[in-house]
């Protein structure tokens, strides 16, 4: 039982070294940085990092770099802010932090192929990149790319831009539509398959002895034609 009390007289005492060590420190502290002569914060904006570090030192003060920033090309390699800022009270010994002016880093351009176009255009914004969306969007058809999804991008993804750069798509039309071969079918058919994917026809009459009539014996454009940016196509018919 004396040893336990022993052991806890020993820790409660190195708990209120601690302590008192800790508070000592902190008035002894505060009693130096007090003691120091009160002075305005020079001002070091515009200047280099050289320059600014002389500056300070001269005045009993230290510096930080604490980043770069995007700057005009006529303040790169300059302090473009400082805290505290010029003209604030302070007391010799405090640090001065600054900002300098820098090219930002190059933008990678993300993989945009594949996504839709409100998915694409969020990506683009995220990067800071900009996209026109006051142009209308070019539009080709894809047998591997689905409907509506990017199936080209300029410029291409993992491409380095600088900061703000355009970045285009193109969007899939889905699969080209292929000209069937209308030769010797009946009319009826080709007005279904017309109705289906949107296209007018325009029907010519033509006399073709020993065949039967409405049977196609033409066709324009031909058979295996991309016509997926077609509006029509021109069937000849056996007249009734």
């Amino acid at each position: 039982m004396k040893k336990k009390n022993r052991h806890l007289i020993i820790f409660v005492s190195i708990i209120v070294i601690l302590i008192f060590s800790y508070f000592s420190f902190n008035l002894i502290m505060n009693a130096i940085i007090h003691s120091n002569k009160e002075i305005a914060a020079p001002n070091v904006e515009g200047k280099s990092i050289d320059e600014a570090f002389n500056i300070l030192s001269s005045s009993g003060l230290a510096l930080i770099k604490e980043g770069e920033e995007t700057a005009p090309e006529d303040m790169f390699g300059l302090v473009l802010k400082q805290t505290p800022p010029p003209g604030v009270k302070i007391r010799q010994g405090r640090v001065i932090r600054v900002l300098i002016g820098g090219d930002k880093k190059a933008d990678i351009v993300p993989n945009l192929i594949g996504k839709p176009i409100r998915a694409a255009v969020g990506m683009i914004e995220n990067m800071k990149m900009h996209f026109d969306a006051f142009s209308e969007i070019p539009r080709e058809s894809s047998r591997q790319i689905a409907k509506d999804l990017v199936i080209d991008q300029d410029p291409p993804a993992g491409a380095e831009v600088k900061a703000g750069s355009f970045v285009t798509f193109t969007i899939s039309e889905g699969p080209p539509l292929i000209m069937p071969d209308w030769k010797n079918k009946n009319i009826d058919k080709a007005r279904l398959w017309a109705k289906r994917e949107k296209l007018n026809i325009e029907e010519i009459e033509t006399d073709q002895a020993g065949t039967e009539a409405g049977t196609i014996v033409k066709q324009e454009p031909e058979p295996d034609t991309d016509i997926t940016k077609y509006n029509s196509v021109t069937l000849y018919v056996v007249k009734e």
